[in-house]
C-alpha cells in the first residue's frame, strides 16, 4: 500500500511539474506573440539619468542629469549593445555627486558605452592626443550584462533558456546569479522587469524597470517610456521617440586594445575573492600619516592613547586595507574613530567595514539616522563583514565644529556647506596646518594648463577663507596626492 501510494505521488508530481512546464511555455509564447518579432532595434529619446549612491541629502534622490539624447542599439542576434547618451545639468540646481555640476568643455557631457556578448567597453568621446578611446570596463561587466538581458523583447529569450517558472503573469527566473522577475500586462506586453544585486552599502538591491506606452513599430511593439528604478529612486526616466525594428545596425566590434586588457586582466568569477588592495602609507607630519593608493585616499592620526582614520571608502575590502594600513603606521594603540567626510556611497561603503569592527563611526548629524538605517539592512547576495558579525553601530553626529585633542594632537572636524552634498566635514589639523578634504579640491596635473574648474571647487575656497583656517598643505581623496592652499588659489584664480 505505502509503495502504491508513493508511486502515485511520484505521478502526481511528475504531472505537476508537465503542467507548470507547460504553463510557463504558453505564457512565454503569448508574450512572445504579442511583442512581436525583434533581431535588432535602434531607439533615442530625451529625459533624466541619475548617479546611484550619489545623493545630496542622505536617503533622498540620487544626483540626476538632464539627457538631451539617449541613443540605444540592440543586436539579439550578435547580442551587442551600444549606449549614447548626451546630458547636461539639471533644469534645477545641479546638487549631489556623480560629477555634478559639468561645466566648461565637459557641458554636455557624452558616454559611449558598448557591450558584445561578455566584452564591455568604453568609448572616450575626447582622447588625449595619441591615446586609445577605448576603456576596458571589467567591472561593469555584471551590469551591462543585466541590463542587455532585461531590455523587453531579450528578457523573453532570457526567461526560456533559463529555467523560467509562471505564476500568473509573473515569470521568474535566474540569470548571471540574479532572481529576476518578469511582469506582463494584460495585453502580454512586458510591462515590469525586476531583479536584485548587491550594492556595498545598501545590500541587497532591488532593480525595477517599467516599460509602458507600446507602439507598434514594424512587427513589433516597443514601448515608448522607460523608467529605470535602483535602490528607491530612478536612475533613467526616457521618453523615447524614434524606433527603428530589424534595420541594418552598424557592427560593435571588440576593440585589439579592449581584447589584450580582458586577456590579461579577465572579469572575476561571481563571489571571487576580491583582488588584494594597495595602499602606501606616507608621514606627512608627526601622528599624521596620508594612505593612498587606487582611486581614494584616507588620512590616520595619532593621539596619545588611540589612533584615528579619517575615510574608509568603497567597500569592505578598500575599508580594511586603510583600518590595517592605519594599525600598522600606529602600533599599540586602539583605532577609535573611523570618521566619515560624507554620505555618497564611494566615500562610506566602508562604514559597515567600521562598524563590524567596533569603531565609532564620526559623521555629519544628517547621516546619522541613515547610517543606523543602513546598519540593518539585509546582505544576503553576498554578505559582508558586519553581516557576518553584526553588531549595533557607535555612531557620533557632528552638528558643528567638533575638536578631537589631547596634549599631542588636536583634530578639528569642520561641517562644510556645498552643493555636492548637505553633509561634508573636513578634517583640520592647526599644529601641521593640515587639511583633509574630499571631492572639493585635487592636486592638478603637473604642468597642466589653465582650466575650467567646478564650482564647488571655487565655492570651496571661499568658504576656507570665511572659516578662517591656516591651511598650508591639502590632503586630498581623490587625485595624484598632496596639494597645497596656493595650488587651490593658483587654479581658481587661472581659472576666473
Amino acid at each position: 500500500m505505502r509503495k502504491t501510494l508513493l508511486a502515485l505521488a511520484v505521478l502526481a508530481t511528475a504531472a505537476v511539474s508537465t503542467v507548470r512546464a507547460q504553463d510557463v511555455k504558453a505564457t512565454l509564447a503569448a508574450a512572445s506573440e504579442a511583442m512581436g518579432s525583434v533581431q535588432t532595434v535602434q531607439y533615442s529619446g530625451t529625459g533624466t539619468n541619475a548617479a546611484f549612491g550619489q545623493a545630496y541629502a542622505p536617503g533622498g534622490p540620487w544626483a540626476t542629469f538632464k539627457v538631451t539624447d539617449y541613443n540605444v542599439a540592440l543586436d539579439y542576434v550578435a547580442n551587442t549593445m551600444r549606449i549614447r547618451i548626451e546630458r547636461t545639468n539639471p533644469d534645477g540646481p545641479a546638487r549631489g555627486g556623480g560629477g555634478l555640476p559639468l561645466f566648461g568643455a565637459g557641458n554636455p557631457q557624452r558616454l559611449n558605452q558598448a557591450l558584445n556578448n561578455r566584452v564591455a567597453w568604453n568609448v572616450n568621446p575626447n582622447p588625449a592626443p595619441g591615446a586609445d578611446p577605448n576603456v576596458p570596463q571589467q567591472a561593469a561587466l555584471a551590469g551591462r550584462l543585466l541590463e542587455f538581458w532585461s531590455t523587453p523583447h531579450a528578457v523573453l529569450v532570457a526567461a526560456e533558456a533559463n529555467n523560467a517558472t509562471a505564476a500568473g503573469r509573473v515569470i521568474g527566473f535566474t540569470i548571471f546569479g540574479a532572481p529576476v522577475s518578469v511582469t506582463l500586462g494584460a495585453d502580454n506586453l512586458v510591462s515590469k522587469v525586476e531583479y536584485r544585486t548587491d550594492q556595498p552599502v545598501v545590500g541587497d538591491t532591488l532593480t525595477e524597470i517599467t516599460y509602458s506606452q507600446y507602439k507598434q513599430f514594424g512587427r513589433a511593439k516597443f514601448p515608448t517610456r522607460i523608467v529605470t528604478r535602483q535602490g528607491g529612486f530612478p536612475i533613467l526616466d526616457i521618453t523615447v521617440a524614434s524606433v527603428e525594428v530589424n534595420g541594418i545596425l552598424n557592427t560593435v566590434p571588440v576593440p585589439a586594445s579592449v581584447q589584450q586588457a580582458y586577456a590579461a586582466n579577465p572579469p572575476p568569477a561571481r563571489n571571487a575573492a576580491p583582488p588584494p588592495t594597495m595602499v602606501t602609507t606616507t608621514k606627512v607630519a608627526d601622528g599624521v600619516f596620508y594612505l593612498t593608493g587606487g582611486s581614494h585616499h584616507s588620512m590616520a592620526v595619532e593621539f596619545a592613547d588611540f589612533s584615528l582614520l579619517f575615510e574608509v571608502p568603497q567597500n569592505d575590502t578598500r575599508a580594511m586595507a586603510v583600518i590595517q594600513a592605519t594599525r600598522q603606521a600606529i602600533p599599540n594603540k586602539p583605532l577609535r574613530y573611523v570618521v566619515n567626510s560624507h554620505n555618497h556611497f564611494d566615500h562610506m561603503g566602508g562604514v559597515r567595514a567600521a562598524m563590524a569592527e567596533g569603531i565609532s563611526i564620526i559623521t555629519h548629524t544628517a547621516n546619522k539616522p541613515y547610517y543606523e538605517q543602513i546598519a540593518k539592512m539585509p546582505h544576503t547576495i553576498s554578505p559582508d563583514l558586519l553581516a557576518k558579525s553584526p553588531k549595533t553601530p557607535v555612531i557620533e553626529a557632528v552638528a558643528a565644529k567638533r575638536v578631537i585633542g589631547d596634549a599631542t594632537q588636536t583634530l578639528e572636524i569642520h561641517p562644510l556647506p556645498t552643493n555636492h552634498t548637505s553633509t561634508m566635514l573636513v578634517g583640520y589639523l592647526p599644529k601641521q596646518k593640515i587639511l583633509f578634504e574630499v571631492d572639493m579640491f585635487n592636486a592638478p596635473a603637473a604642468n597642466a594648463p589653465p582650466a575650467p574648474v567646478s564650482p564647488n571647487t571655487a565655492a570651496f575656497l571661499q568658504q576656507l577663507q570665511r572659516m578662517n583656517l591656516d591651511v598650508q598643505q591639502i590632503l586630498a581623496g581623490h587625485g595624484p596626492g598632496a596639494t597645497t592652499l596656493a595650488d587651490l588659489r593658483r587654479v581658481v584664480g587661472a581659472a576666473q
